[in-house]
């Protein structure tokens, strides 16, 4: 019994002893400790290297050695480069601390985004009042933070191209100087690349494309050149020692201005490639064609001109997340106040893409009797000129998209024509037909290589007053089809009239009584 007691003594002792021993290994292991007497104020146990721009959080630790309550109050300082403030969002706070008692206290740093590579002191001055005695002390603690910044010129400030120590005698080893000096080499070494790149190509490239390569030179050359130019003035900048704002706002214009030639270039090469990509692989493959070639170019231009507008948002700052988040949201706003436009639209791509008539294309729809030529397959509706009476018909992609449309010159341009005659009762039939047969045989338009069906006729109707006789032939070209048919008939009453062949005419006997 005694022996149990005195194991819970000794761990009782320990255990206090641990919980006196926490502050005074914190003051031990701190990276600055500052002593005002009975308190004391240490930083992290380590050095704290910050990047411009960067935020970052880490306590005190204040450690009352007295039993005596002291009232604290730590103060901390401002510097061109830093911003410090405790947890409640100010730069001084007060607390108490309890005797033999330390305490975390919470300090966040700002680092401003134009700093320059340096090494900033963060003081904190610590009030320690004695609540007893009315007491009065004070002590100031100075952290150390090194700061890196990708602004700064430390690195490459008076060095040529930022990389090599300028030899040149004075005048000509000052900042100013080397900068310039940096910025026309920059200029050289972009024609050197500039040329150096087409010259490789053109190597490459077979003597039929080599043209397509001029036109892709000639658009782009200067966009490139103008891209390494900006890009050597944020370098000049850098050389020539200039505040590091300057060069972040240098730095910022130049990625704008980068997106924006990186857009065009992209561009300029797409509009000059795709026509290429097109006519080398039409061949191949069924359905691609030139006539594609706008729809893509209007693709290419949204998503490029897309991906561009993103990227500069971004590059200032803005949460694309948010604007996404937010597109979204729109999108479907817009997409159920607009389901009829959106319908179009997306009936449009559905024509342009499957490509069940293309322009110039005769075609007959099943709600319209009038033969119509296709004259252009808009986004949103598609335009068509009627061949009978000479008139513009505008009709929404969604109208044409669900309708049954008969193409008639999709494949081919020959068309087949029905031509009916009624000759008269006791007509010899055989020799009728045989001269609808050679009309079709001799008028130059009708197909009669056995590419197609040849001319043929056929006795289809014994009516009340005639039989029916039909004519079936292929001519060669669709647009002509009407007159060709109004030949071919005024030339089978002529060879009837010739040979005694009567039509049919309606009689009716009339009796009186």
């Amino acid at each position: 019994m005694v022996s149990s007691r005195r194991t819970a003594v000794l761990f009782a002792f320990v255990a206090v002893a641990a919980l006196l021993l926490i502050p005074i290994l914190a003051d031990e292991n701190s990276g600055e400790l500052a002593d005002a007497g009975d308190v004391t104020v240490a930083s992290p146990g380590y050095d704290l290297s910050l990047n411009a721009g960067d935020a970052y959080s880490f306590n005190l630790i204040v450690n009352n050695k007295t039993s005596v309550v002291y009232e604290i109050t730590l103060d901390v300082s401002d510097s061109d480069n830093l911003v410090a403030l405790f947890d409640n969002g100010k730069s001084m706070i007060s607390v108490d601390l309890e005797g033999s008692g330390y305490r975390n206290v919470p300090l966040t740093i700002n680092v401003d985004r134009f700093a320059g590579s340096v090494t900033e002191n963060l003081r904190i001055t610590m009030t320690c009042t004695n609540t007893v005695s009315g007491t009065e002390s004070s002590v100031l603690l100075t952290v150390p933070i090194q700061i890196s910044s990708q602004l700064a010129s430390d690195n490459q400030f008076n060095k040529i191209l930022g990389e090599f120590r300028n030899p040149l005698p004075y005048p000509l080893n000052t900042p100013a100087f080397t900068a310039a000096l940096s910025f026309l080499l920059w200029m050289g070494i972009s024609f050197l690349i500039i040329g150096g790149i087409f010259i490789v190509v053109r190597k490459l490239f077979s003597e039929d494309r080599k043209k397509h390569l001029e036109e892709i030179r000639k658009d782009v050359s200067w966009l490139v050149f103008l891209a390494i130019v900006i890009y050597g003035i944020s370098g000049a900048l850098g050389i020539a020692g200039v505040d590091g704002y300057y060069v972040a706002l240098s730095l910022s214009i130049s990625s704008i201005v980068y997106i924006i030639l990186g857009a065009i270039i992209t561009w300029r090469v797409y509009r000059i490639a795709i026509p290429q990509l097109f006519s080398k692989i039409g061949d191949d493959i069924e359905g691609l064609d030139s006539t594609l070639i706008p729809l893509f170019s209007m693709l290419g231009k949204i998503t490029i001109a897309t991906v561009a507008f993103a990227s500069i948002l971004a590059a200032l700052g803005f949460n694309l997340v948010a604007i996404l988040t937010g597109a979204g949201i729109l999108g479907l706003a817009l997409s159920l106040g607009a389901q009829n436009s959106l319908n179009q639209f997306f009936s449009g791509m559905t024509l342009l893409l499957t490509r069940p008539i293309r322009e110039g294309d005769l075609v007959k729809m099943k709600d319209h009797t009038a033969i119509l030529r296709v004259k252009r397959i808009g986004m949103m509706n598609t335009v068509f000129h009627s061949w009978e009476n000479e008139e513009v018909v505008v009709m929404p992609n969604s109208l044409v998209a669900s309708s049954v449309i008969t193409n008639m010159s999709s494949k081919n341009r020959a068309y087949r024509i029905l031509i009916f005659v009624g000759v008269a009762h006791g007509t010899d039939l055989a020799h009728a037909m045989r001269l609808m047969r050679e009309v079709a045989y001799d008028h130059p338009n009708i197909i009669k290589d056995g590419t197609f069906d040849t001319p043929d006729t056929r006795v289809i109707e014994f009516a009340e007053f005639d039989v029916r006789l039909r004519l079936t032939a292929y001519v060669d070209n669709v647009e002509n089809y009407g007159s060709i048919s109004a030949q071919i008939r005024l030339a089978i009453y002529d060879k009837f009239k010739e040979n005694g062949i009567k039509l049919s005419v309606p009689e009716m006997e009339v009796r009186l009584s």
